[in-house]
């Protein structure tokens, strides 16, 4: 799924965008501590499940053929 345009520009996705980003850095400051390695996998897993989001924001690449 990707969003539109529209969408894209739209105040509540700048907002959760916004959101999203501070989110990653924070896991990724979080993930270059000294954590047990069951808690690094779940940071990972977080910062993998945010960038899942934040690529639905990201406009469709077109190749023409």
């Amino acid at each position: 799924m990707k969003l539109s345009d529209g969408e894209r520009m739209s105040a509540l996705w700048r907002k959760l965008e916004q959101h999203l980003t501070d989110r990653l850095a924070t896991l990724r400051a979080r993930n270059d501590g000294n954590l047990p390695p069951d808690e690094t996998a779940k940071v990972r897993g977080q910062i993998a499940e945010v960038k899942s989001f934040l690529e639905i924001g990201t406009p469709k690449l077109v190749i023409d053929e």
